[in-house]
């Protein structure tokens, strides 16, 4: 029969196997992030670039329409 400190040990065991499973998911999840942040940079320049396209014939217009 087991002792109780036996059981003590076991069931710290099962606790540990159960901390790296969910471990090993948060890195699986935080190496998901990553990849999404870096597909993002990739495309950060199109971005700015798009923006400033459209926002300068708006200013362009104002300032013609504003100054004399």
């Amino acid at each position: 029969m087991d002792s109780p400190g036996d059981k003590i040990l076991i069931q710290l065991v099962r606790d540990i196997a159960e901390l790296k499973a969910l471990m090993t998911g948060y890195a699986d999840i935080e190496l998901r992030v990553r990849e999404l942040e870096k597909a993002r940079w990739k495309s950060a320049w199109l971005t700015g670039v798009l923006s400033s396209a459209i926002t300068a014939p708006v200013v362009a217009l104002i300032v013609r329409l504003v100054t004399p």
